[in-house]
């Protein structure tokens, strides 16, 4: 057995009973009320450290678009918890109540739900911090995907007045820019090969449920269901979202037209109705659970704790911005061999990529992944090459995030200069 840390584990269902009907956050065009629930919403915790009594790492999980800065400072007084041990990743899924007073028109937030939410936050890692400590050993692996596809096009329209053309970005499916379509799964074990905890991530936005008006956490609950049904209930399931801020579920495989029309639908997004849906999502499902139960394609892990963050001053992001707060950027290194680097915005996949390129110098032989949407999202985080071209993640979402500067011509700059100091502070020099 490799070298074990220590493991809290717990999970939790987050209520949302009291105080109906509720805004729901994800759809600007979506005005009304939520008219029920079609499947529950959680919150999941999970608690890291590395000897007993040693500092622990927390990590929160929500079934929600985003966690508002104001949850996260709530929840640090409560628990007087450093920053740089908790992070909050929030599933993204776009059927769950609006919790961002700073971004009205993505969905008007109930004070009453977020005092609700602050209060089972505090509370679920307080009781999971209770638990008694058990050894357990990492292990991770990589579950090929075929569900998700780019969703920026390159196609033409007419130039204002009407003069000739000129090329726009279309969000429309693009799958030759669709390249690593896979998620990646780290498995607690206990001393006795149980799973007592599971951590997964892929890159698709979670906006793909057809049935918009109810409650839902799209396919991360399909997956965290049949992991439980497959290991069992005392089971802790944390999601991360992947870069996916360019990326969305792939609804051409679903198309049942004929001739022309088979062409153009399989050009644009479609939506899927309710078994179209289920059959994608049990696809996902069914991916997940046989990657945790094949005992192949596992590597372990050398466990090696830490976390760090810093923040990209939006000046540095949006041309003409001011204030104090930025972008936050995190480090979570779960291992030796693995490096997490979460966003607090809608990351694009090509950043993934990109520090693959800038880390080999900063940490030899280490495995980087991103996860966005962690603790409060400013917006989309696109790369030099998208605010050239323009579109809805370079652009066009601007307004909905109550932004009113354009990007810098380099936003990239911005982002490797953070990974480095992060890396810095890790120990690791440049």
């Amino acid at each position: 057995m490799r070298t074990p840390c220590l493991l809290q584990a717990g999970h939790a269902s987050v209520s949302l009973t009291a105080g109906w009907p509720q805004h729901m956050a994800g759809f600007a065009a979506r005005d009304t009320p939520a008219a029920g629930v079609d499947a529950g919403l959680e919150m999941q915790c999970l608690r890291l450290s590395s000897a007993p009594g040693a500092p622990a790492l927390v990590l929160l999980a929500g079934d929600f678009l985003y966690w508002p800065r104001e949850l996260r400072e709530r929840i640090e007084v409560a628990l007087d918890v450093s920053p740089q041990r908790l992070f909050l990743f929030a599933s993204h899924t776009h059927c769950a109540p609006a919790t961002d007073c700073g971004k009205p028109r993505l969905g008007t937030v109930s004070p009453a739900f977020m005092d609700s939410l602050a209060e089972q936050a505090v509370d679920l890692v307080r009781r999971v911090a209770s638990l008694a400590p058990k050894p357990v050993c990492l292990a991770r692996r990589t579950v090929p995907m075929a569900h998700a596809v780019n969703r920026r096009r390159m196609g033409y329209a007419l130039a204002p007045g009407g003069r000739g053309v000129r090329r726009v970005v279309r969000m429309a499916p693009n799958p030759r820019a669709t390249r690593g379509d896979e998620a990646w799964v780290i498995r607690a074990r206990d001393e006795t090969g149980t799973v007592a905890a599971l951590l997964w991530s892929y890159a698709c936005h979670p906006s793909a449920y057809p049935r918009h008006e109810f409650v839902h956490p799209d396919y991360v609950g399909v997956v965290r269901d049949a992991l439980r049904e497959c290991v069992g209930q005392d089971f802790a399931t944390l999601f991360l979202l992947g870069p996916a801020g360019d990326r969305r579920a792939d609804t051409r495989a679903m198309c049942n037209a004929r001739g022309l029309h088979a062409w153009r639908s399989r050009r644009r997004f479609n939506q899927f109705d309710l078994p179209q849906w289920r059959a994608w999502s049990g696809s996902i499902a069914q991916r997940v659970v046989e990657a945790l139960t094949d005992d192949d394609g596992w590597r372990d892990l050398t466990p090696r704790l830490e976390s760090h963050d810093a923040y990209v001053p939006l000046s540095r992001l949006l041309t003409g911005a001011t204030g104090d707060i930025g972008m936050r950027v995190g480090l979570v290194r779960l291992a030796e061999e693995f490096d997490l680097y979460t966003f607090g915005a809608e990351v694009v996949h090509d950043y993934e990529e990109q520090l693959r390129t800038w880390c080999p110098a900063l940490r030899p032989g280490a495995e980087v992944r991103v996860a966005g949407c962690e603790g409060a999202v400013f917006g989309y985080l696109p790369t030099n090459r998208m605010v050239r071209e323009g579109g809805y993640e370079a652009e066009r979402f601007l307004p909905y995030f109550n932004l009113e500067h354009p990007f810098t011509g380099n936003p990239e700059s911005a982002v490797r200069d953070v990974v480095v100091d992060l890396c810095a502070a890790a120990g690791t020099q440049g």
